[in-house]
This record gives C-alpha cells, structure tokens and sequence, in this order.
C-alpha cells in the first residue's frame, strides 16, 4: 500500500528488499525521530502553541485529508508513528502496519482483537468495526498528546477502565494549557456515532481557521 501512497507528510518509501523470508522497506530518513520523543523532550520550553496548531495542521490533518479522499484507514494513528525532520519544521505519519485500503466501502470487520487501545475509537472496541472516521476518533487522542507534549492519553486509567469508560461516553479531559477553541475540535472528533465527526477536511480547515485568528484563553476542565 505504501507504494502507492506520495503526499508531503506522509513518509515516503523509496524501495524494498527480500532477504529470506524477510522483507525489508526502504524509506526516507526522519533525522529527529518521533513526534512524541520531541514533545516529551521539549515539555513546552521552546514550542509554543501556535507551534503546536501548525504541527496539528501540517502533520495529522493535511496527510490525513490525502488518506480519507482515497479510502485509506490508518489504524494506529499516534504521536509514536509521525516522524520530525532534521530541522523540525517537516512533519510525517509512518507506519502503515495496520492500514487498510477500504475501497470506498467505508467500513472493515476487524478480525484482531488487538488495537492501541487509547487511541482507539469505541466502535472498533465494541463491535470491531473500522470505518474512516474512526481515524478521526485517534486523531482527536493525537492532539492530546500534541498539547499536553506528549502525555500518556488516559494516564489515570488503566486499559480495562479505558475500555469501559470510552464505551460509556465518557471524554479525555482537557489537557492543561490547551486553548479552549483547540480543545472544542478535540471533542469534535469525540462523538459515539462516527458520521457526527468531522471529516479531515473539515478538520484542516478549522485548524487554517484558528492559525490566522486569535486564541482564547486557557482554562482546564474535566472530560468525564
């Protein structure tokens, strides 16, 4: 599938090679590794918000605007697998291991029963039903861990509470410093029914919106 796939913030995959049994991708150099060891490494001391709206923006809606026109769901979408340039302004989702190209059917019967379960939406986790917008549903975790610099998602429960908790609605709460506005998308992308989402393009444009306006004040609350 990667192959097939050329957009700016998607990493790119030059070859391949057979050895034995094995196949070995060749793909573009990412000098600064993850997303989420440059959060955590930064904790907020030289990225500033505006900063972190235009990662959310280049890295996440911009890339996967490109994989929901053309029907590819990602399945893992996290701060782990977007890589960071060598000077930090190139921003790219990797790891296709669990992409699925769903032909404009929209919808895959997860066989698995294994899924990242904080980032993962609560159809999938309830009837194994991977849709487009279930991407969505992670997306909105992402910018958790965008704007908490690289939090664990759920950190105050455990996988089973996750589990439990997601399923009866229950939302993440507000990271501490994320701008009211920001924190509106996120729960956006938050609804039990997954046509209530947003599509990416609808996300793009709402981050273009809030990179050319003003930001509100910052005020932490309780997601459930």
């Amino acid at each position: 599938m990667l192959r097939k796939i050329r957009h700016t913030n998607i990493v790119h995959m030059i070859g391949d090679c057979r050895k034995g049994d094995n196949l070995y991708l060749i793909i573009e150099i990412m000098a600064n590794g993850s997303l989420l060891n440059m959060l955590r490494n930064d904790a907020g001391s030289t990225i500033e918000t505006q900063d972190l709206i235009k990662i959310a923006l280049q890295v996440v809606c911009s890339a996967m605007k490109y994989l929901e026109k053309n029907f590819i769901a990602h399945r893992d979408l996290a701060a782990r697998n977007v890589l960071v340039s060598k000077y930090k302004n190139v921003f790219k989702v990797s790891d296709f291991g669990m992409a699925l190209d769903l032909n404009q059917n929209n919808l895959y019967k997860q066989a698995s029963s294994k899924v990242p379960v904080r980032w993962t939406a609560p159809e999938v986790l309830r009837n194994k039903n991977h849709e487009l917008r279930s991407d969505v549903w992670s997306y909105g975790i992402l910018l958790v861990e965008i704007f908490s610099f690289g939090e664990t998602p759920y950190q105050e429960w455990n996988v089973h509470e996750v589990v439990n908790r997601v399923l009866d609605g229950c939302k993440h709460r507000q990271p501490r410093n994320c701008p009211n506005n920001v924190y509106a998308i996120m729960s956006q992308c938050w609804f039990m029914e997954p046509k209530r989402r947003p599509s990416f393009v609808e996300l793009f444009s709402l981050f273009e919106s809030l990179i050319s306006g003003h930001y509100q004040l910052y005020l932490t609350v309780d997601g459930c």
